[in-house]
């Protein structure tokens, strides 16, 4: 009866041992930029990721940090892991702190997450500039503004009052736009449809043809 308790007791003791090995961890220090509203790469933090092994600890080593390929963004923190839930889609990037690709043996890729500039996207409108964004943030590529065309005579106010976006979709916005699509134009970047921008094409056109007319 004795040695039958001393076994059971053996087992059980064993079977903890096994349990105690199994959950130990290790863990892999590295860095990330850290903070919010950063304007440099001065500031970092100290990270760990803890796994298994230390191969699935540096595999779990992540630094975040906002996307500035979305115009107007908001999210502007920086740290150690994934980018937090609370990211709007697109807002935040994630990047590996371990670079498993470079070598045979893997590289430190602690701070990963440079800073970024985070840039505004602006268009005129009623002759002010204002900024653009449709609450989930805007691409680069999608930048546009619109206006009438430098040679636009007419003074129809929904065509002149100018905006955000390109002017197939102000028209189309408007049930009775009043102007014909043929008058607006599109262009690409920041504060581009100002009057000043509108005048140094027409200009720029008017110098060509002149040019053109004299040979």
């Amino acid at each position: 009866m004795i040695l039958h308790l001393r076994y059971t007791a053996m087992l059980i003791l064993g079977s903890l041992l096994l349990t105690c090995v199994s959950t130990e961890s290790v863990s892999w220090k590295y860095t990330c930029h850290s903070g919010a509203n950063i304007i440099s790469d001065n500031s970092t933090a100290k990270c760990t990721a803890t796994a298994a092994t230390e191969n699935d600890a540096k595999a779990a080593s992540f630094c975040f940090g906002p996307s500035n390929t979305v115009v107007n963004n908001t999210f502007t923190e920086y740290g150690c892991g994934k980018c937090p839930k609370q990211a709007k889609k697109g807002a935040c990037l994630t990047c590996a702190a371990w670079n498993s690709t470079g070598t045979a043996e893997g590289s430190d890729n602690s701070n990963c997450n440079t800073w970024q500039p985070i840039f505004t996207y602006s268009c005129y409108q009623n002759e002010a500039s204002v900024v653009c964004n449709n609450g989930t943030g805007v691409l680069r590529k999608d930048i546009h503004c619109w206006g009438p065309k430098p040679t636009y005579t007419g003074n129809n106010e929904n065509l002149t009052k100018s905006g955000c976006g390109t002017c197939e979709a102000a028209h189309a916005e408007n049930s009775t736009p009043g102007w014909d699509i043929g008058d607006c134009a599109t262009c690409d970047y920041n504060n581009c449809n100002s009057a000043a921008t509108m005048l140094s094409f027409l200009g720029l056109f008017t110098s060509f043809f002149w040019l053109c007319s004299r040979n």
